[in-house]
């Protein structure tokens, strides 16, 4: 009896271990800075896909993908903090409302590498240090590209030394914490339910193998 009490503290252990010591698949950088810059279609060419990237030269970056396998995820982007310089003034120009967006349930078989093309989304980029993403809005729809190019030429008038739309515009940027996460859907087990269970399998065990010895 005590072997068997023995056995069942130590499989609840295990079970609550293992829970602690499960990893999330996550991307993250924190107390980032550094430039950004834009290119978008001017008159000339209202429907080119607009161009953005970003150059870090400070901040923290974390990330582990090793507990990934294929199967249906969300994905969860949590920007906190951001700010944009447009004019190189040291002054805040453009802040972005701190959030979570998450996204509908996907099947994924792989992850993404560093470069590729998506569908209208294109990206090449280095999670040490930055990258690019250009996004095709279109030419219909809610938001198309000569629509999303006419608010960024606002922007560069409004914020650009020469107050010209002339396709591209550059600025100081930063953030408290960036962080890109992949979630299971699959359930996962709780501490108390594995508990129980192992409880449970080792007190059958237990009980038998007393009905073999008085056999």
């Amino acid at each position: 009896m005590k072997k068997i009490i023995i056995t069942t503290v130590c499989a609840a252990c295990l079970s609550f271990a293992s829970s602690a010591m499960a990893t999330s698949i996550f991307y993250e950088a924190t107390d980032v800075t550094g430039v950004g810059s834009v290119t978008y279609g001017t008159f000339l060419n209202p429907n080119d896909a607009p161009v953005f990237s970003f150059t870090g030269t400070n901040g923290n970056v974390d990330y582990d993908f090793s507990a990934f396998s294929p199967g249906e995820y969300t994905l969860s982007v949590t920007l906190e903090g951001f700010w944009a310089d447009f004019n190189e003034d040291n002054n805040v120009d453009f802040t972005l409302p701190s959030g979570t967006l998450t996204s509908n349930p996907f099947d994924l078989t792989t992850l993404p590498s560093a470069s590729g093309t998506v569908g209208q989304l294109t990206w090449n980029v280095d999670l040490n240090s930055g990258g690019s993403v250009s996004y095709d809005f279109g030419t219909t729809g809610t938001y198309t590209n000569a629509g999303v190019n006419a608010i960024l030429g606002g922007l560069d008038i409004l914020y650009s030394e020469d107050h010209l739309a002339n396709g591209g515009m550059d600025a100081n940027m930063g953030w408290d914490t960036l962080r890109v996460e992949l979630n299971s859907t699959a359930p996962v087990p709780e501490p108390a339910t594995m508990f129980l269970f192992g409880t449970g399998l080792l007190g059958l065990v237990g009980y038998n193998r007393k009905r073999s010895d008085k056999a």
